[in-house]
C-alpha cells in the first residue's frame, strides 16, 4: 500500500504498484483479483438482491401514498388508495401498453345490484318492492323468490351485532341472496343435507337439498335438487338465458317470446341478465338420477363432465320462472 500511494502523483497507473521494485507481478495481480472473485462471488449477489427487495419495498409504498391514484368517493375525502398487494411486479408497469377490460366486475367495480324482475311479460322494478302484493294473482312470484334463497352456494355468517352476512363465490350470488332478503324471504342457514329459509309470513322452512350442480364456466348454469316440505321433489335452475331457453318445455315456447324483449332491453342498457326455471322430478326419475350423480361423484378424472351428463337428464322440459337483470 505504501508503494501503492508513492506512485499516485507520478504514475496514473500507480494501484498497481511498481511490478519490477516491489516484487509484484501481473501473475500475483491476476490470481489476487481471482482469489477476490471466488471469495466474494456470492456475497455480492446476495447483498445485490437484498438491495433490489428494499428498493421494490419503498417503490410499493410510493405507490400506497400516490394521490393521484387514489379513489375518492364523496366530498368527505372518503375513498381508496391504490393497494401493492405485491412488490414483485413493480418493474414490469412500464412495460404496460394496453390496458383490456371486460364490462363484469371491471366498470362495476365488482358490484351486483339487483334491478329488474321480469315475470309472464311484467317487468318489476326493485324501487317498488310491492311483489308480495302481486303475488297473490302471480304464484310465480314465490317460486322466484325460493330459487333465489335456496338455490346458491352462499354462506352465512352471524355479525357481531346479530345481523346475518352473506358470503359469497361471486357478486351474482350475493346480489341474488340480497334481494331475496329485501324482497321478504330471508336465507338463514344451510347444512350439507339442508336449505333454511324465512318466508314472508316469519315462519321457518327447510328444503332437503337431495343434489347440487354447481356452475362451470361450460355449464353457465346452477342447479339444485330439493324436497319441499309437502315432500314434492323440484329441480330448481338459474344460469345464462341462453341455456336455460334451451331446456324448457315445448308448452313453454308462449313465455318465450315477451322474456327474450325484456332481454334484450336490459342488455341494451348494460345489464347482466340471467334466467331462472324449476321442474317437478318424480321418485321414479329421481332415483334413476342419483344412481348416475352418485358414481359421477366418485371419479378421480373427468368428475366434472360426468356430473354435468347426470344432470342433464333432469335439466330438461323446465317452466321458465323468471328473468333478471
Amino acid at each position: 500500500l505504501s508503494a501503492v500511494f508513492k506512485n499516485l502523483g507520478r504514475d496514473k497507473r500507480a494501484y498497481l504498484g511498481d511490478l519490477e521494485t516491489e516484487g509484484g507481478s501481473a501473475k500475483e495481480i491476476f490470481m489476487s483479483f481471482l482469489t477476490f472473485c471466488i471469495l466474494y462471488n456470492n456475497v455480492i449477489p446476495i447483498s445485490l438482491q437484498i438491495t433490489l427487495e428494499m428498493v421494490k419495498v419503498f417503490q410499493a409504498m410510493f405507490i400506497n401514498m400516490d394521490k393521484e391514484m387514489f379513489y375518492k368517493k364523496d366530498d368527505k375525502d372518503e375513498g381508496t388508495w391504490a393497494l401493492a398487494r405485491t412488490s414483485n411486479l413493480n418493474e414490469e408497469l412500464g412495460q404496460i401498453k394496453y390496458v383490456f377490460s371486460d364490462k363484469t366486475g371491471t366498470l362495476t367495480q365488482n358490484i351486483m345490484l339487483f334491478k329488474f324482475l321480469g315475470i309472464n311479460g311484467v317487468k318489476y322494478s326493485e324501487d317498488k318492492l310491492k311483489l308480495k302484493a302481486a303475488a297473490k294473482e302471480e304464484p310465480l312470484i314465490e317460486m322466484f323468490l325460493t330459487i333465489l334463497s335456496v338455490c346458491h352456494s352462499v354462506i352465512p355468517e352471524m355479525a357481531d351485532d346479530g345481523s346475518l352476512e352473506y358470503n359469497a363465490s361471486s357478486p351474482d350470488e350475493k346480489a341474488f341472496v340480497d334481494a331475496a332478503r329485501d324482497f321478504g324471504f330471508r336465507f338463514k342457514s344451510r347444512t350439507p343435507i339442508g336449505v333454511t329459509i324465512e318466508d314472508w309470513s316469519g315462519k321457518t322452512v327447510t328444503y332437503e337439498l337431495l343434489a347440487e350442480v354447481q356452475f362451470t364456466s361450460a355449464r353457465k348454469r346452477m342447479s339444485v335438487v330439493v324436497r319441499t316440505p309437502e315432500g314434492k321433489i323440484l329441480l330448481l335452475t338459474k344460469g345464462a338465458d341462453s341455456v336455460i331457453m334451451s331446456r324448457l318445455a315445448a308448452s313453454q315456447q308462449a313465455a318465450v317470446g315477451p322474456a327474450q324483449d325484456m332481454l334484450n332491453d336490459f342488455a341494451k342498457v348494460g345489464l347482466r341478465t340471467m334466467a331462472l326455471g324449476m321442474r317437478e322430478v318424480s321418485e321414479a326419475e329421481y332415483m334413476d338420477f342419483k344412481v348416475d350423480f352418485d358414481k359421477a361423484g366418485i371419479l378421480l378424472e373427468g368428475r366434472e363432465e360426468a356430473l354435468d351428463q347426470a344432470a342433464v337428464g333432469l335439466e330438461r322440459d323446465m317452466e321458465l320462472v323468471a328473468v333478471t337483470a
